[in-house]
């Protein structure tokens, strides 16, 4: 197969606790399509400490293996007619990357049907290894997804007009695969609830697997949650969402083994004067044993910690929009984008407005784990008319509605392509230890996202001319120059 070799340089900038320390540029050879963001597809294999970068060809898909400096371990040219790296109606697509050893496996949707297939990058081929075929039992099962664990890989899907889950159990050394139905209830509400709070503070069941972000329950720093949120570990899954009317969250439990069904129902808000109003907006995440819910209004910011487990509290915080948030708040209140311009930053003295204008917007929270001190990264993104436009599909698990057969999201969403320079966009940190759940006497908390931020080329990015390379505690992010026929690549 003929190539265009162009470089690709790459600019890798190193952090320690978000502070520059260096740069390294220098350049490799690298294939480069017509639509480098819809034609390539790149991920880390953690078990072999290795890149591996796909690129579509006219006759099928070319395979690079690199070290984790780019260096060119091997590639070869797969010829293949039935399968693409972008997403298509009359083909099977890419969904992501399973690392299973020290083995490079990719699935693919077909049709109705999971398919595996192993690189051999040794024998220069891809091998068909497993498939896995839906919409067997219930013609409206819809995959919502992927979870890959040390021994295998788990599938959920949902069949709305049975009231079933579906739990897929691929095996890879016996390549066998184990299905298990579990019965939803119709809502989220026990009966003493729903006889207590009334129906419309329950979530209807089949609302529970729309607008998911997928990740495992240890944290990936580079992944912004969706409204709805999916964490799992080998043994079960936890489906997090906000109740109605802000009056809570609710985690809903899947078990693994049996498929059984569990939901717990976190109540912190109350109404007010006998109607549905409310005033502080409730946003949740979960670390390792620990639902972590952030509630604020205007008048009152606060931190609740829950055991996810017995389901108890094991602390919480609570303190006043004023300078008395310091307390728990542990940065500067940031804002990306003012009236006057898109990529204008500020740090907002207004805590109360601070407040408001996160409520107002698309809220999240997120972990970091970093020595001994959990970091909760919170804020929102508010869509901004007119600015390009708005990348938030990508930020709130759009991909549910991109893929054939639904899947949700496999850990792909990462920073919003900087959905940042494209809409407002507000954050702060806080930071508490992890023994003891004590909050930080420090006030200039930095991670990651301020790096990013901080390095203007990035208002470059864009989604189908960027690659992004999740690589655990790092992130590559590579920005295609047009003109030049490059890449950009920046490590965080």
């Amino acid at each position: 197969m003929k190539k265009i070799i162009f470089p690709l340089l790459l600019s890798i900038l190193f952090y320690n606790n978000c502070d520059a320390q260096y740069f390294v540029d220098f350049a490799i050879p690298f294939p480069i399509g017509n639509n480098p963001g819809k034609d390539m597809v790149g991920y880390y294999h953690a078990g072999n400490n290795q890149i591996v970068i796909n690129v579509q060809t006219k006759t099928g898909i070319t395979h690079f293996l690199y070290d984790t400096s780019f260096s060119l371990l091997g590639s070869y040219d797969y010829e293949t007619q039935n399968r693409q790296l972008s997403k298509s109606s009359k083909k099977g697509f890419f969904l992501r990357n399973i690392c299973l050893g020290n083995q490079f496996i990719e699935l693919y949707a077909e049709n109705n049907t999971l398919v595996f297939y192993r690189l051999d990058f040794l024998a220069k081929k891809d091998l068909n290894i497993a498939r896995i075929g839906l919409r067997n039992k219930y013609e409206d099962e819809r995959l919502i997804s992927v979870m890959p664990s040390e021994h295998g890989c788990n599938f959920l899907s949902y069949s709305e007009n049975n009231k079933k889950i579906i739990l897929y159990k691929w095996e890879p050394v016996s390549n066998t695969t184990v299905i298990i139905e579990g019965d939803l209830p119709k809502s989220t509400l026990s009966k003493e609830e729903a006889k207590e709070k009334g129906d419309f503070a329950g979530i209807k069941t089949h609302l529970l697997f729309q607008d998911l972000s997928v990740s495992c329950i240890k944290p990936n720093v580079f992944q912004f949650p969706a409204p709805g949120q999916l964490f799992y570990t080998d043994s079960c899954i936890y489906i997090v969402h906000k109740i109605p009317y802000q009056l809570g969250i609710n985690v809903f439990k899947i078990d693994m083994a049996s498929a059984k069904v569990n939901s717990k129902n976190y109540f912190i808000n109350k109404y007010q004067d006998g109607q549905l109003k409310f005033k502080k907006t409730p946003v949740a995440t979960l670390y390792d044993s620990l639902l972590i819910i952030q509630n604020s209004s205007a008048d009152i910011f606060e931190y609740y910690f829950f055991n996810i487990v017995s389901g108890t509290m094991v602390v919480k915080y609570e303190t006043k929009t004023n300078d008395k948030i310091y307390d728990i708040v542990h940065s500067p209140l940031r804002q990306i984008g003012t009236f006057r311009s898109a990529k204008e930053e500020v740090e907002l003295s207004n805590e109360k407005n601070f407040i408001r204008k996160k409520n107002s917007g698309l809220s999240f929270i997120k972990p970091l784990v970093r020595n001994d001190s959990l970091i909760l990264t919170f804020g929102s993104f508010i869509a901004t008319p007119g600015i390009e436009g708005t990348l938030l599909a990508v930020a709130t698990g759009g991909f549910a509605s991109m893929t054939g057969i639904g899947i949700a999201i496999g850990e792909f969403q990462f920073i919003p392509y900087l959905t940042s320079s494209r809409n407002n966009f507000l954050y702060a940190h806080s930071q508490f230890s992890l023994n003891g759940l004590k909050p930080s006497k420090d006030d200039r908390v930095s991670t990651y996202l301020d790096a990013v931020i901080a390095d203007k080329k990035l208002n470059e990015l864009e989604k189908d001319n960027s690659l992004i390379i999740d690589l655990g505690q790092s992130l590559y992010i590579c920005i295609y120059n047009k003109a030049t026929k490059t890449f950009k690549v920046s490590k965080y």
